[in-house]
């Protein structure tokens, strides 16, 4: 009897209302931005998320990389080709962390990377190496950390056009 009082109740029927309207703000703070369609001069050419992202991004670090949601874009230009990953955490402070922590490693000596250095692009620190042979770009960005690797012959355009489509 009281359940039946309480769904008929406007104050059920406010909250409900409410709860939807978050549901769409709820999801995306979850997930991880979309991959840009373009790059610089890259157009995208094969994506993967969820499970299958993870399991990729996990596999090139041999270990378990935590609880953030993974994307991964392949990318393609006449001049080259890069990916992109990015990972979303479910707080800034813990993307902030994790990027820290990258830099940390690389800078330390890392037996891939090389050539290590830190830039500023609109008061943002971005971290740059060269590695496995192309170049590599990672920061963090609210949520999200994004890591692109790219072909040296493409570098100063891909890294340029992520960073004017990510950091405003």
């Amino acid at each position: 009897m009281l359940s039946q009082k309480i769904f008929r109740s406007p104050l059920w029927l406010l909250l409900l209302i409410l709860l939807a309207g978050l549901l769409p703000f709820i999801v995306q703070s979850l997930t991880p931005p979309e991959l840009p369609q373009t790059i610089g001069p890259a157009a995208l050419v094969r994506s993967f998320s969820g499970e299958l992202a993870r399991s990729i991004v996990e596999q090139m670090h041999g270990k378990d990389v935590g609880k953030g949601e993974n994307r991964i874009g392949y990318y393609r230009t006449d001049n080259g080709s890069a990916t992109l990953y990015i990972t979303r955490f479910p707080a800034e402070q813990e993307a902030t962390e994790a990027g820290h922590t990258m830099t940390q490693r690389i800078a330390g000596g890392h037996p891939v990377f090389e050539a290590f250095r830190t830039m500023s692009f609109r008061q943002k620190p971005v971290t740059l190496c060269y590695g496995l042979g192309q170049m590599h770009f990672f920061f963090s960005e609210g949520k999200s950390v994004y890591w692109l690797a790219t072909d040296t012959s493409c570098a100063a355009e891909m890294a340029g056009g992520l960073l004017e489509s990510v950091i405003h």
